[in-house]
């Protein structure tokens, strides 16, 4: 049967996370929880809350390219040494153009190929160039050579290119394919062809895709409450979901959109993001902010480590594992929670007992008047 509402009672919950506490898992930045003490809400019978994000605001204060989306590594075969592997973790910064992290990109692989035979190469025809912008003329695809002069054969026989998912989003940055946990090391994300004589060594790399600046549109805010929705596996899980289109219970409270320094938003209906809670005290909840793949944002979940190479782990180019932004940092939002006390009823219930005259029936000349008192 259809039942409808009316609110009773609305309030303003006003929310800053900064200054969070280092010893306190839950007193993070970017995970706070909210504890009511003496404002704890509590219903009567036919009610229930519902709380709405009015307003969010944030700083967007962490780089484009991070630790979720700057790390992949190189299987090298050599002819005295099979399947070595080598890690390539970009500078994580800000880029302005393709062509900058094109660059970053093919000196960090240059890099790992002049230490692992000692030698010094230098790159070419990388494309796109430093001359394209944002909506010049190109494809976005990046390609470059690798060439070495080299005093005797490396016995470099082929090298693969590889973007695995449990690393993070460096296939989407770098426009190529991503690596499941299932595929093999010879499967490659890229193309790398090897050309090798007796005095020069020529690699080429080219990526299949169009390359971003970055990988995170949006971040979600979250809640440990109940919030009734769905959301695809592919939101939910960090590393490599099985069926990433199944829908499964979402934690996600709202979607924020990421501009350049600011992740702002307003609410213009009131209905855009909320939640109804059916219990009848509210006395805490938890907020927390989360990339696309439920990641902490700008460095890799903790409790993945287990899944990152030990050339990561050990923290190789600075890579950011243990992290005190979101607590002696400036990782925080403020926003503001609308919270209504809602009365629910039926089609002919009314919201309070029907009104009785006190006066005697036989007084009022009204006979057999089943409101009123004989």
């Amino acid at each position: 049967m259809a039942t409808s509402e009316v609110v009773v009672h609305s309030h303003n919950i006003f929310i800053d996370t900064d200054r969070g506490e280092p010893t306190l898992a839950t007193a993070k930045g970017d995970k706070f929880e909210i504890d009511l003490n003496t404002e704890n809400i509590s219903l009567d019978e036919g009610q229930h809350l519902r709380l709405t994000l009015h307003e969010f605001c944030m700083y967007k204060n962490w780089t484009n390219v991070n630790d979720n989306n700057r790390l992949s590594e190189l299987i090298i075969d050599t002819t005295s040494t099979p399947s070595l592997k080598r890690a390539i973790a970009m500078d994580a910064k800000n880029y302005e153009f393709i062509n900058d992290v094109a660059v970053n990109f093919a000196d960090k692989f240059k890099a790992v190929i002049d230490s692992l035979f000692s030698i010094t190469g230098t790159i070419t025809n990388l494309t796109p160039d430093n001359t394209t912008g944002i909506n010049g003329t190109t494809d976005n695809i990046i390609t470059f050579r690798y060439s070495a002069n080299i005093p005797a054969p490396t016995g470099l026989t082929s090298i693969v290119g590889r973007c695995p998912e449990g690393l993070g989003d460096a296939y989407a940055l770098l426009g190529c394919n991503r690596i499941r946990d299932t595929d093999p090391d010879t499967t490659p994300s890229y193309t790398i062809t090897v050309n090798e004589t007796a005095t020069l060594l020529k690699i080429e790399v080219k990526m299949l895709y169009p390359a971003q600046r970055n990988t995170t549109a949006n971040i979600y805010l979250r809640t440990n409450l109940n919030t009734g929705g769905g959301e695809t596996a592919s939101l939910s899980d960090p590393l490599t979901p099985e069926i990433r289109s199944q829908v499964v219970h979402s934690s996600i409270l709202a979607k924020i959109p990421v501009n350049s320094e600011f992740c702002v938003f307003t609410s213009n209906t009131g209905r855009e993001y909320f939640i109804d809670i059916p219990q009848k005290h509210l006395t805490h909840f938890r907020l927390f902010l989360t990339d696309e793949h439920n990641r902490p944002i700008g460095r890799r979940p903790s409790d993945t480590n287990a899944n990152t190479p030990n050339f990561f782990a050990q923290g190789l180019n600075g890579l950011s594992l243990a992290n005190n932004q979101s607590t002696l940092g400036n990782l925080n939002f403020s926003c503001v929670i609308r919270a209504d006390i809602i009365q629910q009823r039926k089609p002919n219930q009314a919201f309070t007992e029907p009104f009785r005259n006190p006066t005697i029936a036989n007084q009022t000349g009204l006979l057999l008047n089943p409101s009123l008192p004989f």
